[in-house]
Formats: structure tokens, sequence, C-alpha cells
């Protein structure tokens, strides 16, 4: 084949995506020039230098540009090593941010009692390390013994925080003695720093306090066959519990409740609770903390529900009322109307024993649910007391804050049972009960926060689910984006 005669020399400042520094070299058999660049590279197995050359492509006489496909793919390998160090470097400054957080809660809650003198792991990586294990559900601590030795430790703590954990492994038993030795309150408190951000704002907010029995405990240890209870107060809107206490197995709910709120601001919210903790002294607690009450009446206060009915039979005329609402739910039509009648009408027994209520409310929520498909219908009346006024403006209010007191059960005691197995906990220590529970709520909070993020921020064309949110912190780096955004620390 004859040789081509070249044609002149193309302008490279013509070409933007030909790399600097390029070079043209015509080839006389297939007409046209190759675009190269020479550099000199080092022989790693002599140590010396050797002329070498990278080929960008070729332009013919047409004047356009044909990318070389060995360039291409070096040049895409490049542009993702660029992205791994880029990622490789968050990944660090989120590490840090959050064994700092880690450290700090630590030692404000001061929860490490072990003796100092013999600790080999200390408490930071491994609270940490329980965290992030967590989030996908796993508190146990067989498998957060297993994920710090293993993924955690060769993904996150090894390449980022190198000596932050000892040398020797981490045992499941470390990880239940630390659980073990911890007192209650303050490994709550510790693990409430980690989302003390996730609470909603103060005034106006709805706290839910309601009892959860930890079933699998009632057939273990000293508790003489009954279960354990743990008393929570959940913020429903921020979806997080903001405060626990394990029931001595000698009371019950009522002497808890006020005992949690010596230690919460729960100023301008409402508090609302079940028939058992509807009692008195809560109710002034409720009232001094600076908060509303919103309680289910039923027969454990008799006289107090048979005024609520007779008052209603008198003095119907006076209540006011909400338009009946009706909504199609799990294939069952329920229609609701809510009433409020004022609760200066009570007894003057009742008024001076119930810190409030004199400025308050009777609420009566008449409730008709019909199945869809066989159209039988089930009628009832559920009774509560407020210290909210009965005025027009607050009937709305009245309505969703009754609602949403059983968030606690759906968002809260049903989340934990069902992805955390807290139910199926066979633990015979309280106190490890205790710092489980608070471990698991942790964990919940930081997962429906993380999740509504991601949607958000439309980085998931759909909300996530509970499931699906934890399924991805498997991974060791999925899991500490979660924690970090709980914690503040994401761009």
């Amino acid at each position: 084949m004859p040789d081509v005669k070249p044609f002149p020399k193309p302008d490279l400042s013509k070409y933007p995506e030909i790399p600097a520094g390029a070079c043209l070299n015509f080839n006389n058999r297939y007409g046209y020039y190759q675009v190269y660049k020479s550099f000199q590279k080092e022989d790693l197995s002599t140590g010396k230098k050797r002329q070498s050359r990278i080929t960008y492509g070729s332009i013919g006489r047409d004047g356009f540009f044909s990318p070389s496909p060995t360039w291409l793919l070096s040049k895409k390998n490049d542009e993702l090593l660029v992205r791994l160090g880029e990622k490789d470097t968050t990944t660090e400054k989120l590490l840090k941010g959050a064994a700092e957080a880690a450290a700090k809660a630590a030692n404000e809650s001061a929860a490490d009692t072990r003796r100092q003198s013999k600790v080999v792991h200390r408490l930071e990586p491994l609270l940490l390390g329980t965290l992030l294990r967590s989030l996908s559900g796993r508190s146990d601590a067989s498998s957060v013994s297993d994920a710090i030795n293993g993924r955690l430790k060769a993904e996150l703590f090894d390449p980022f925080l190198p000596g932050m954990l000892a040398q020797v492994p981490v045992s499941h038993d470390t990880v239940r003695k630390v659980m073990l030795l911890a007192d209650p309150e303050k490994f709550a408190s510790m693990c409430q720093k980690f989302t003390a951000g996730l609470a909603s704002e103060l005034e106006g907010r709805v706290i839910a306090a309601d009892g959860q029995a930890v079933k699998a405990s009632r057939s273990t240890g000293e508790n003489g066959g009954a279960a354990y209870m743990i008393m929570n107060f959940y913020d429903t809107v921020g979806r997080v519990c903001i405060g626990q206490k394990l029931i001595d197995r000698k009371t019950n709910e009522i002497t808890a409740g006020p005992e949690i709120l010596k230690n919460l601001d729960v100023r301008g919210a409402t508090i609302t609770t079940d028939a058992l903790s509807c009692q008195a002294g809560f109710a002034e607690k409720v009232i001094q903390s600076g908060a509303h009450y919103l309680f289910a009446l039923k027969g454990n206060q008799d006289r107090m529900s048979d005024e609520a009915l007779s008052l209603f039979t008198l003095y119907e005329g006076l209540a006011l009322s909400l338009e009946p609402e009706t909504e199609l739910d799990h294939g069952r039509i329920e229609t609701r109307q809510v009433s409020v009648l004022k609760a200066s009408l009570f007894s003057e027994e009742i008024r001076k024993r119930w810190l409030g209520l004199g400025d308050g409310s009777i609420v009566r929520i008449a409730r008709s649910r019909t199945k869809k498909t066989t159209g039988e219908g089930c009628p009832e009346v559920a009774w509560y007391i407020t210290s909210m006024a009965p005025v027009k403006e607050n009937l709305q209010k009245i309505s969703k804050t009754v609602r949403e007191h059983w968030s606690v059960e759906n968002r809260l005691h049903w989340l934990l049972d069902m992805h955390f197995s807290q139910d199926r906990m066979q633990a015979d220590d309280p106190v490890y009960v205790a710092n489980r529970s608070a471990l698991n709520k942790t964990a919940l909070a930081m997962i429906e926060h993380w999740r509504f993020w991601l949607w958000e921020t439309k980085k998931t064309p759909k909300l996530l689910s509970v499931r699906q949110a934890m399924e991805r912190c498997e991974q060791p780096r999925v899991a500490l984006e979660c924690l970090c955004c709980a914690l503040g620390l994401l761009d």
C-alpha cells in the first residue's frame, strides 16, 4: 500500500478534550495524525526510568478527533480513584466526628463505672461500634463483638482511626459487661446525647408516655415470672424517645412517669398517657413542669368516669364539637367526632385534687367502626381529661393529640419488637434490659431521621421503610452516614 500524503497539522488548541502537552505524529499508512504524549516511567523492578507514551486518539482529514478506547478507560479509572480518595477523606472526617461525639457523651455522662486500672478496651470505641452495629437491628453482645472485630475494624477503625481499638479482640463478654456495669440513668443519658438534636420544638409538641413489656424476660431471673416493664416518653413528631425508666417489679407505671419528668424540659408540650397512668400526682408534676396533660379516663378513676358521663348527659348543649370525620383505613370505615365540655363542672373534690383541671376540659370521642366487606359496625365512646381550655381554638389540637398518642405504640414499641426483637430479649438482669433498650431506641431514632433525610434530599426516589434503611446499614460506611446524620455532621 503506498504512503498517504500528510495534510496540514491540526491546531490542538481547537480540541479542548485533548489534554495539554499532547504531540502529533502523522501515520503514513492510514492517513491520520496520532495524538500522544511522551513521558518517563520508572521501572519498579530496577529503579531505572524508561521512555513511555500514552495515545489519546487520532485526528483524520475531516478534522474529527477519535479518542482511544484505552485512554478513555484509563481516564475513567483515574476519575474513579479521585472519587474514592474524596470518599475516603469524607469517611475519615465523619468517623473522627463520630468518635469525638462518643468520647464527649461518655465523659459527660460518666457512664463508665469500670475500674480504669484494669480496663483494656476504652468506652468510646465500644460505644461507637455498638451504635454502628445496632443500626442494622443487631444489638446483642455477640453481634456487636463480631462486627467490631470484623468489618468495622477492617473498613473503618484500622484505615481511619488506627490505634483506637486495642490489639486484643473485643469479646462478647466485654460488650455484655459494659452493658451490665453502666448505671441505667447514666447510660440512657449518654445514648440520648446522640439524638438530642432530633427532638421537635418545645412549644406545642406531643409527648406520649406509655409502658412497654420485655416479654421474654418473664421466664428468667428473679423477676418471679413477670416481664420487666419500661416506661417511655416519646416525642411523636421528632420520632425519638426522650426519656425512659425501668419500672421496679414491686411498683408500676404510676410512679415512673413523675420520676422521668424530673429530668426533662417539657415546657409548652402536651403529655399524653393511657388510663393506667391517669393519676392526680402525675398531672400535678406535668403542670409544675410547664406542660399540659391529656389523659385517657377509664374505670380506674371510677368517680371521675361516672361524673364525666353524667355531665355530658346533663350539659350536652354546652359542649363544643367538631364536625364528624370519616376515613377508610385497613379495610374499615371509621367515623369519629370530638366533643369537649368545661371541666369546671366537675365536683369541687375532683377539681381540688387535679391540678390544672379547673380550667381544662372533659373530652368525649365517639367512634363508629364499620367493616367495609361485611358492614358490621362497632360503636364506642372514649373519655379523656385535659388541662387545655374548652375553646374552639383547641378542638383540632385536642383531636390531633389524642391520635398522636398512639404513635408510641405504632412507631416505637411495635418497631422495637419487630426490628430489634426487644420483646424476645431473654435477659435476667434489669440493668442489662434497661441499657439495651436505651440502645435500641437510640438506633431506631437515628434510622427514622436518616431515612427521611435521604428522601428529602432526593438521595432516594421514595421514602425507605425502616427495614430497608436498616438493611442498608449492614454496610459499615452507610451505618456511619446514618449515625453522622443524627449528629448533624453531614453537609
